[in-house]
């Protein structure tokens, strides 16, 4: 290949593919998953941009391209980084998912803009403080299950808006309050311990395991946009009232009883408030530009509040209590619904939004639960409850001429799940071989598990 006008060449999953490249357009090339040992015999003398992923390990070649500005290297096993020495015009560099642990290398590289370090074996991050004009700093999981030392260093990294430092050790993350540019804030699964926490400087409370539930430390940052908190066992959220930027927020997996203060984030497209203990989410009126709620595994027995957020176009309130759900009738932009594991009896006030159910497949043994229920948007049907099904509520299977049939009884108790689904199917099978069915779909009187059930799957 010679002479080609192009700037972008992409030559991914090339089986042992050794280019002979002689062009000097090509400034962007990418060559992963190709199973290359040499790129020596390539002339590309302007190549700016280089996705090696997944590739060989001759690094020291790549001295042949000093005007390389972004360099992507991922899943390669690279262990050090001394090949990078003579690559000084780098801006933006990728080493995710080796196996690196010393990072000293990266002192010299003070143009660096971007980088990502994420899924290595690193320990010490003192020598990125020297790299103080970084705009994204990527370290999660760096050192998986073990201490992280010299965090504090990063302090120096004032021009940072994009920092991840999730699933990480590294006891104390109050440092981030300098960081004033920050967008972007991944604290997810960050174990914060009582041994290295400078008490007095924030106001924090703490259970007998060490685990930190409240925290202040990120509430003067502003400006951010998204910020992730999930994993991190805190309780309370009081300090998240000043971002008023935020547009995606994620809280799962923690013990957050109370959302009011959320009532003042109306600029939130995206929010996540799953398994927690809330009970409430009427503080999400306001929230007029949201577009994706997700909420399963709370304490929530009424969401007619969401009738008011008519931008939602995805809701996931799976496990949780609710019985109506007719308030969300009016949300005409829905495009997918979870609502497995409620209360729910009657769906035919959401036959206007033109959902329809869908399946994802589990095994149906003994013991193990039916998939869940989704509704999504389906541009041909225009009803949630297509002709040719039937819908069990309530112990009954209800046909589309409004008679009944009675089903089983089932347990009134919602932790019981684990039941004989044997009986489910002999139940679900009478109802197969009706000519004029091809599905069906069911709940399970208390426990609503509202499926599309295909024949196939009880074999």
């Amino acid at each position: 290949m010679q002479n080609f006008d192009i700037s972008t060449l992409i030559l991914c999953f090339c089986s042992k593919v050794v280019p002979k490249l002689n062009s000097d357009t090509i400034k962007d090339l990418n060559i992963s998953h190709c199973r290359v040992e040499s790129i020596k015999e390539m002339n590309l003398k302007n190549l700016e941009v280089l996705t090696l992923n997944n590739n060989f390990n001759n690094y020291e070649e790549l001295a042949n391209y000093p005007k390389l500005k972004e360099l992507k290297i991922s899943s390669t096993y690279i262990k050090e980084l001394s090949f990078l020495n003579s690559l000084n015009s780098l801006t933006k560099l990728t080493l995710s998912s080796d196996l690196i642990r010393d990072i000293s290398a990266l002192k010299q590289f003070t143009n660096l803009l971007h980088i990502d370090l994420s899924y290595n074996e690193i320990k010490d991050v003192s020598p990125l403080e020297f790299l103080t004009q970084l705009t994204y700093l990527n370290l999660y999981c760096i050192n998986y299950r073990r201490k992280v030392e010299n965090i504090q260093r990063l302090k120096l990294l004032v021009n940072l808006e994009h920092f991840n430092i999730g699933n990480n050790d590294c006891t104390d993350v109050e440092f981030v309050q300098n960081f004033h540019k920050l967008k972007c804030l991944n604290l997810d699964k960050v174990d914060l311990t009582r041994e290295d926490c400078n008490e007095g400087r924030h106001d924090r409370e703490m259970d007998d395991n060490n685990m930190i539930y409240r925290i202040h430390a990120w509430q003067n940052l502003t400006d951010l946009i998204e910020l992730d908190l999930s994993f991190i066992q805190i309780s309370d959220i009081s300090s998240l009232r000043n971002l008023t930027k935020i547009e995606k927020l994620d809280i799962k997996q923690n013990i957050i009883e109370n959302i009011s203060t959320l009532q003042y984030l109306t600029n939130m497209k995206e929010l996540n408030i799953s398994d927690n203990i809330i009970s409430d989410i009427s503080p999400l009126r306001h929230m007029k530009q949201l577009s994706q709620l997700y909420a399963s595994e709370n304490n929530l027995d009424n969401v007619s509040v969401l009738q008011y957020l008519i931008n939602l176009t995805h809701i996931d309130i799976s496990e949780n209590y609710i019985v109506f759900v007719y308030p969300l009738a009016n949300l005409i932009n829905l495009q997918q619904f979870k609502i497995s594991e409620n209360y729910v009896l009657d769906f035919d006030s959401l036959k206007g939004l033109g959902l329809q159910p869908i399946i994802i497949p589990r095994s149906y043994r003994y013991g193990a639960r039916p998939s869940k229920y989704e509704l999504h948007k389906n541009a041909i049907g225009s009803q949630c409850i297509p002709s040719n099904q039937k819908v069990a509520v309530a112990n009954k299977m209800r046909c589309i001429d409004q008679t009944y049939s009675k089903l089983f009884k089932v347990s009134q108790r919602k932790n019981n799940l684990k039941r004989n689904l044997r009986d489910l199917q002999q139940n679900v099978e009478q109802f197969v071989n009706m000519q004029t069915q091809q599905q069906i779909a069911f709940t399970q009187n208390i426990i609503t598990l509202f499926d599309t059930v295909y024949q196939q799957n009880f074999e």
